[in-house]
Order: C-alpha cells, then sequence, then structure tokens
C-alpha cells in the first residue's frame, strides 16, 4: 500500500487534535483480514482523511474516513453502481426488510 498526503496537518492551535487529507493505492494481493477476503489482484485508489487526537505527545484516538464501498467495487466484491447486479442486491435487501418487519409485527402481538 501507498499513501500520499494531501493537505494537513490542519490543527486548532492549543487543541490536542490534528487531520490530515489522503490518497492511497495498492493492489488486492494477500488475504483482506477481517473478515478473510481472498486476494483478488485487482487495484484500487481511494482519497480519504484521518483525524488524530493526541495525549502526552502520542495518538490517543484515530479515526480514518473513506469510502468502503468505492474500494469493495473496486476489488470486484461488490458489484458496479448501476448495473443489473446491484439492482438484483437492492431488491434482495428490500425483500429481506419485509420479511424482518413482518416478523417484528408478529411477535408485537
Amino acid at each position: 500500500m501507498t499513501f500520499e498526503l494531501l493537505g494537513g496537518p490542519y490543527v486548532i492551535p492549543g487543541e490536542p487534535r490534528a487531520a490530515f487529507h489522503w490518497r492511497g493505492w495498492a493492489t488486492h494481493t494477500g488475504p483482506l483480514e477481517p473478515p478473510g477476503l481472498t486476494p483478488t489482484g485487482r487495484r484500487w485508489e481511494i482519497e480519504g482523511a484521518d483525524f488524530h487526537e493526541y495525549r502526552d505527545g502520542r495518538v490517543c484516538k484515530l479515526r480514518i474516513a473513506f469510502d468502503m464501498l468505492s474500494v469493495s467495487r473496486q476489488l470486484g466484491l461488490m458489484p458496479a453502481a448501476g448495473g443489473r447486479a446491484e439492482s438484483a442486491l437492492a431488491m434482495a435487501q428490500r425483500s429481506a426488510s419485509r420479511v424482518q418487519q413482518a416478523i417484528r409485527e408478529r411477535r408485537g402481538r
């Protein structure tokens, strides 16, 4: 994996915090843990942001924000946007949601 700093650090004077804007890319050549996804051999590229909080000169809290759906699509783990496979997954989710709602309603009686 390679990461490039695009912006930052962004800091508020007197606050123990910083933010960074970055771009990352790699080729999926090894298992992705968790959940243990098999390598696809495909490349991915994303932009994201890190939010750091510091205590005693060290990072004590780190939040990382990026679009995991985009990465999943680039790796072939999720279908392309707007395609037939995406529509089928959405239909399956709606059906499962209706079944779950019916079960909840029956239990409430």
